[in-house]
């Protein structure tokens, strides 16, 4: 059986996010990680 799962990286939980224009500037967040319900799917 063959199986897909699709993650997403997300900022660090201790990474500070800068707002630029009324929005986040995400060239400012130094830190990424994979989200945590993407991580539980791989464990499965």
């Amino acid at each position: 059986m063959k199986v897909a799962v699709l993650i997403k990286q997300v900022p660090d939980t201790t990474a500070k996010v800068g707002i630029s224009n009324g929005s986040v500037d995400e060239a400012a967040i130094s830190k990424w990680s994979i989200s945590p319900y993407d991580e539980y799917a791989l464990e499965s």
